[in-house]
């Protein structure tokens, strides 16, 4: 009898699993075919094209990346308006969005290489680039490598060094202490450990979250639980649905874990250099909040001693930042949160323009 039960358990398991399975293919496949990339696909090898979507007209074209996990669609407030006074192309990075997976590591070495293969491709040599949160890195990375191409910088709420010793160097020693301590209460671990955690947490997660999704559980959650903590409320009606079709492909899914997990390494690493950009126009906006989006909720337990030293952080951070160029300047976004380009798309358009505008003059 018992034997009977657990092969009925098992029959009933092996069908759901194969019935998710299913769902999953047939919910890809109809996604495929009614949400098209809004751009082309340009071949960078072989076996990878990347998309890429060009709208407007000018001298000097305008690159934006967007940050981790995000794809062309965090730019849709902004785009638009830029294309009516520059060429402008916003681009999805290798397996996000609509462009194809890669077989390597999501690190910004080989980001910044696959860049770079996109634009010979499409012939743009010079450019602005326009790069939010981690992909101020490869903006970094690219500025120092690639001066003759990269003539202009606008740094969106940029990833700042994260190592920890240089965090606690733009603090009083009173206030390295507090800082220390509030972060090892709130985990229970020190910052390091904190980090190792994290780090084997991203590579749990990259191991189980794609199973999960190539079985339609993830699929199978409610649109809140998929969009929670994204742009998804601030796009135009129209990308809503193709916005969650592609969050939910598989390559997307394991893409954003790979690059979360080589964002704990590079962002040490690009900051470990001594950058000297001369006279490159660099332009840093940021923000004193630190929620995504200004119309976040206020966390009930939130402590605001811990807050403003890490804004004071980030302050000095990006105060080094600066130092990069001898033609760089900081604009401070008000009512904005990490996204600025969707919180305040108008200041990240006009400074945009100052930016292509001046570089036209030249």
């Amino acid at each position: 009898m018992i034997g009977k039960i657990l092969a009925i358990i098992l029959i009933l398991i092996v069908a759901i699993f194969a019935l998710g399975f299913i769902y999953e293919e047939v919910s890809r496949r109809s996604d495929a075919n009614r949400f098209k990339a809004p751009g082309e696909l340009v071949s960078i090898n072989e076996q990878t094209k990347l998309h890429l979507n060009c709208t407007g007209e000018g001298n000097i074209p305008i690159i934006l990346d967007a940050g981790l996990g995000d794809f062309s669609y965090s730019w849709s407030l902004v785009q638009p308006e830029v294309s009516k006074f520059a060429k402008v192309c916003s681009y999805d990075r290798a397996g996000i969005g609509f462009s194809d997976p890669i077989d390597s590591e999501r690190n910004t070495e080989n980001v910044a290489s696959e860049l770079l293969q996109l634009l010979d491709a499409k012939q743009i040599e010079r450019f602005i680039y326009v790069a939010h949160s981690k992909s101020g890195l490869t903006a970094l990375k690219l500025a120092s490598e690639h001066a003759d191409r990269v003539i202009g910088l606008v740094l969106v709420d940029p990833t700042t060094n994260t190592n920890n010793n240089y965090q606690l160097s733009l603090l009083t020693e009173s206030e390295q202490k507090i800082f220390q301590e509030k972060n090892k209460d709130l985990s229970g671990l020190n910052i390091n450990d904190e980090r190792k955690l994290l780090e084997e947490q991203s590579k749990a997660q990259l191991e189980l979250v794609p199973l999960l999704s190539r079985f339609g559980v993830i699929r199978s959650g409610s649109s809140e639980s998929l969009t929670y903590g994204s742009f998804y409320d601030y796009l135009p009606e129209n990308l809503k649905a193709s916005y969650i079709a592609q969050v939910l492909k598989q390559n997307t899914i394991e893409a954003t874990l790979r690059e979360s997990i080589g964002a704990l390494d590079d962002t040490e690493s690009i900051y470990s250099i001594d950058y000297d950009f001369n006279n490159l126009k660099m332009t840093i906006l940021s923000t004193e909040s630190l929620k995504s989006f200004i119309k976040d909720e206020d966390s009930i337990d939130e402590d605001l001693e811990l807050q403003e030293l890490t804004l004071k952080i980030r302050r000095e951070s990006i105060k080094d930042l600066l130092k990069f160029s001898i033609n760089s300047k900081q604009v401070v976004v008000e009512y904005s949160g990490h996204y600025i380009q969707i919180d305040r798309p108008d200041i990240v358009i006009n400074e945009i323009k100052s930016l292509y505008d001046s570089l036209n003059s030249l």
